[in-house]
């Protein structure tokens, strides 16, 4: 941790700050605001519009991509590519490792 404190102070102490553009108070300002006000009110209105639903069922994506899916769409490809054996106590290329191991014995 030293040795990288070291560093950026090798590469701050070069640089001119009266270069860089000024901060604009107003968009600061905004931003301010819109964390302290407006999410807020957004975080708000979650839980209302879970409670408009109700359990009927409504609030379950459908049609498009995810026509024929009763699960949560975070569930769709799930175990493919990179997560593919993920909980499985061998190593997914085990199976079919002698193909890999004659390509890279070549």
């Amino acid at each position: 941790m030293k040795g990288m404190k070291r560093h950026v102070c090798v590469c701050v102490v070069c640089q001119d700050f009266s270069k860089f553009n000024p901060l604009k108070q107003k968009l600061l300002d905004n931003v301010d605001r819109m964390l302290a006000e407006d999410i807020a009110v957004l975080m708000n209105m979650i839980p209302k519009e879970d409670e408009s639903h109700g359990d009927t069922g409504s609030n379950v994506v459908k049609g498009g991509a995810f026509e024929g899916y009763k699960e949560s769409p975070f569930g769709v490809g799930r175990l493919e590519g990179v997560d593919k054996g993920r909980g499985d106590e061998e190593w997914v290329v085990s199976k079919d490792r002698y193909k890999y191991d004659e390509i890279f014995q070549v």
